[in-house]
C-alpha cells in the first residue's frame, strides 16, 4: 500500500509540474491592411483589395471543386471552392520585399528573424533558415538567409 501511494504521489507531482500548452491567437498575414487567415472568404477580401491582381483556375486534385491563384503585388492568394460552396483562402505566400501592403507587425520580406519573433512569439521550430509557428488549424512558415527573411507563407497544416 505504501508503494502504492509513493507512485500516486510522484504521478500527481509530475503533472502539476507540467507546463499548460501555450495559447496562441489564430495566425494570419496582413496585405493592404487586411488580417488574412486560412478559410477566410475570399470575395469579401476582393471587395477590400480591388482589382489589382492576376487570376488562375484549375480543377482541384484534392477535391471536388476548382483552385485559384490570385498574383498580387508582394502576395499570392490561394484558394479553393467546393462545387456548389463558397471559395475559401487556403493559403497566402509573401512574395518580395516590396513596401505595398505585405507586412504584419512589422514582418515581411527583407526584416530580421528578430522582427518576426517579435511580431508572432516564440516559434514552435526553428532553425537557422526556418521559422515555423502553429495554431489550432494553421502553419506560418518563415525562410531565412542570413538572419533576414526570404519567405513567409500561411497555410493549412
Amino acid at each position: 500500500m505504501k508503494r502504492l501511494w509513493i507512485l500516486l504521489t510522484a504521478l500527481l507531482l509530475l503533472t502539476a509540474c507540467t507546463p499548460a500548452p501555450v495559447t496562441r491567437e489564430p495566425l494570419s498575414l496582413d496585405y493592404g491592411g487586411v488580417s488574412v487567415t486560412v478559410g477566410a472568404s475570399v470575395d469579401e477580401l476582393l471587395t477590400l483589395w480591388g482589382e489589382d491582381y492576376t487570376r488562375q483556375e484549375s480543377a482541384s486534385c484534392a477535391g471536388v471543386g476548382v483552385d485559384y491563384l490570385y498574383t498580387f503585388p508582394s502576395m499570392r492568394l490561394y484558394s479553393f471552392a467546393p462545387e456548389g460552396g463558397e471559395e475559401t483562402v487556403t493559403a497566402i505566400t509573401y512574395t518580395d520585399d516590396s513596401t505595398d501592403g505585405a507586412d504584419t507587425r512589422g514582418a515581411r520580406i527583407g526584416a530580421t528573424a528578430e522582427t518576426v519573433i517579435a511580431a508572432f512569439g516564440k516559434p514552435d521550430e526553428q532553425s537557422e533558415t526556418r521559422l515555423i509557428f502553429l495554431d489550432e488549424v494553421t502553419a506560418l512558415t518563415v525562410t531565412l538567409r542570413d538572419g533576414r527573411v526570404t519567405g513567409m507563407t500561411l497555410t493549412e497544416k
